[in-house]
């Protein structure tokens, strides 16, 4: 499984999550049906523990080249809205080498 884990700042986190999941894509589909059309399988949305204005997501993708789609569209995104719904976004694509549940 490939993962594209994305860091970034927002000013208001209610304001980013609704941005998220209303997301259009061109053809007016949804943030879930956008992202789905990209390749995900399942994401996680996190806020940090001390700090809820950081914000991580992690998607899941069945290969890299998926991931690495999804983050060359999301750098177009990003340059539309950083400094005014996100600040500093980062996103890296790796792959699980091991999962375990405990």
């Amino acid at each position: 499984m490939a993962r594209l884990l994305i860091e970034h700042r927002v000013a208001d986190y209610e304001r980013w999550l609704q941005a998220f999941d209303s997301d259009l894509n061109a053809d007016g589909t949804d943030g879930d049906e956008f992202r789905r059309k990209l390749g995900v399988r399942r994401y996680h949305v996190m806020r940090g523990a001390d700090d809820p204005n950081l914000v991580l997501i992690d998607m899941e993708y069945d290969s890299p080249q998926q991931a690495e789609a999804h983050l060359d569209t999301m750098r177009g995104i990003w340059g539309q809205v950083e400094g005014k719904v996100i600040f500093g976004p980062q996103g890296r694509v790796v792959e699980t080498t091991r999962e375990r549940e405990l």
